[in-house]
């Protein structure tokens, strides 16, 4: 790499990745529950602990998310990421209202993790999350500050619920997201739009998909995929 990102300055990249062939698809329909019309308002997450943006966390820490109502269990499983990778688990508190993020092993010293919670999160009447939400920690004295947003969209319209892979080129010079675990993911919005924060220095490919088969990962042949013209650093 030459030269090192100013990380003080928003580092924006207009990543129109054209899905080719995507198709929608449809959700299950729920009835009107009596009493009135049906809640569509979206789970939004309001409280951490530690609080977002925390420094010097203890490397055996677990964060906890609180959101603004119930949440379906089984919608956790696939919608958490955590980037540096790290495996964990989460459980949810018997309110439902409250998720613990317990890692498998110690965090690494002076490191930024982000833990982002994807748009597959539904509350109890099947509402989506309306974006991703995105929680960073330092186990050090700073946080990365790094930061690249876009667009993904089809035939000129956004492409929802995208899921969006970012790989820092320093070690990887020609990823393959097919085999090659990316660096930090996000999942685009309802509205195509997507943001990646606290990004370490770098530059960055980016990777566009729709996962038809719902596994989290790129399947070559099957999910759509695109590629922004350009890298960004």
């Amino acid at each position: 790499m030459n030269g090192t990102p100013d990380h003080s300055a928003l580092k924006t990249l207009a990543a129109m990745a054209c899905l080719a062939g995507l198709v929608a698809v449809a959700c299950a329909r729920e009835g009107m529950p009596p009493g009135g019309p049906r809640d569509r308002i979206p789970p939004w997450v309001v409280e951490t602990d530690p609080p977002a943006g925390s420094t010097h966390v203890q490397l055996d820490v677990s964060p906890k998310l609180t959101f603004s109502e119930r949440i379906q269990p089984r919608s956790i499983e696939g919608n958490l990421f955590i980037a540096p990778i790290v495996e964990f688990e989460a459980e949810a508190n018997w309110r439902g209202n409250e998720i613990t993020v317990r890692f498998e092993e110690p965090l690494l010293v002076d490191r930024t993790y982000i833990i982002t919670v994807g748009t597959g999160i539904r509350d109890m009447r099947s509402n989506r999350m309306d974006s991703t939400y995105v929680y960073a920690l330092s186990t050090g004295p700073s946080i990365e500050e790094g930061e690249v947003s876009g667009l993904t969209v089809h035939d000129g319209q956004p492409a929802r619920n995208t899921y969006v892979w970012a790989y820092n080129l320093a070690g990887k010079p020609d990823p393959d997201p097919s085999g090659t675990t990316p660096d930090y993911l996000v999942q685009a919005g309802r509205d195509g739009t997507f943001t990646f924060t606290h990004l370490s220095a770098g530059r960055y490919r980016l990777f566009a998909f729709l996962d038809q088969g719902r596994d989290r990962l790129y399947d070559a042949g099957v999910d759509p995929i695109g590629v922004p013209t350009r890298d960004v650093v």
